[in-house]
């Protein structure tokens, strides 16, 4: 199978099932449970420290063309606690098709305890996409060696080309103990990348995530985690089960899609503190699907970093006077 045609059959796949379209909508990550701000802007400076993860992701190993991402974030509170920043950075390549996305987050948090809060936040979003024309092809086109490609379709490129497109995201959270409830949506202003005789919209992903912690002993955590995504019509979950150590190891399996037609894999994954405020995590994915048979699974690396200090450990005191009479 050449080069060419590897990357017709993966375009093709995504187009012609509605849950990968879906699973590529908003690009997926085995890791999500690890630092969830990637997906919804209301977890910026939950946590009383600032965190920084980075992951990347090799779906469909063995597959030419397959999606390969790597995204970057961080978000810290401000001083008083109540609010919060982040920033995402991804960049995606999928077959013909590149995407950079950079976004910046806001968040407002209502406390009802130390462990228990409502929180709502907003994200500005910048995308830009390339797409390399010099690898479609199409069933009526002429690929002659030595001589540019021709699609038989004015409305393909047949170079490279980019176009840029600008989003809003929301969500909110609300934190009661052990549970939590998230729910929010990216691209909720209309938006098109057009190209010089191209437009692809880019269409709203809606998102549910919900979590839940069982204290099994004073060393021991048993965590469930789920995350649905959906562009209005189609629909992909994630579940997940993972244990905690001494707040040292993790490890934990997980799954995508909820019936026949949604499934996807089966994944294993697992994180080491190695350092106080260092965690590695790797995961691996084990396709169930039909395009299982000519790929290898699907292989995630990751690193979180936390840095608190007393600026971001508790509020500033009251100021207090005490008259020496």
């Amino acid at each position: 199978m050449t080069s060419k045609v590897r990357y017709f059959v993966v375009a093709c796949w995504i187009l012609l099932n509605g849950h990968y379209t879906i699973a590529q909508q908003s690009t997926q990550y085995t890791l999500f449970h690890f630092d969830k701000h990637i997906f919804n802007p209301a977890y910026a400076g939950l946590d009383p420290e600032l965190i920084a993860t980075a992951i990347i992701r090799n779906q469909w190993l063995g597959l030419q063309g397959a999606p390969t991402y790597q995204h970057f974030s961080v978000n810290a509170p401000l001083i008083s606690g109540l609010s919060g920043v982040g920033l995402n950075m991804e960049n995606d390549q999928l077959g013909l098709e590149h995407n950079t996305h950079l976004s910046v987050s806001y968040s407002h948090h209502i406390r009802f305890s130390p462990a228990s809060s409502f929180s709502a936040g907003v994200r500005g979003v910048w995308s830009r996409k390339n797409l390399d024309g010099s690898k479609i092809i199409t069933p009526d086109g002429i690929y002659e060696q030595g001589s540019g490609p021709d699609h038989k379709d004015g409305l393909l490129p047949v170079v490279s080309q980019s176009g840029n497109a600008v989003g809003v995201g929301v969500g909110l959270l609300l934190k009661l103990n052990t549970f939590e409830l998230g729910a929010g949506a990216d691209g909720l202003i209309p938006a098109k990348f057009t190209f010089a005789d191209l437009s692809i919209k880019r269409d709203p992903t809606y998102f549910l995530n919900l979590g839940f912690t069982q204290k099994l002993s004073e060393s021991l955590w048993l965590t469930y985690e789920g995350l649905g995504r959906s562009n209005g019509v189609n629909i992909q979950t994630d579940f997940a089960v993972k244990l905690t150590i001494n707040n040292n190891i993790i490890f934990g399996g997980s799954f995508r899609g909820y019936n026949k037609s949604s499934v996807d894999g089966v994944s294993l994954f697992g994180g080491l503190r190695i350092f106080e405020n260092l965690i590695l995590m790797a995961a691996y994915d084990h396709g169930l699907s039909k395009l299982s048979t000519v790929h290898g699974g699907s292989i995630e690396f990751g690193v979180k970093y936390t840095y608190g200090n007393k600026i971001f450990r508790e509020n500033l005191p009251p100021v207090i006077f005490n008259p020496r009479y």
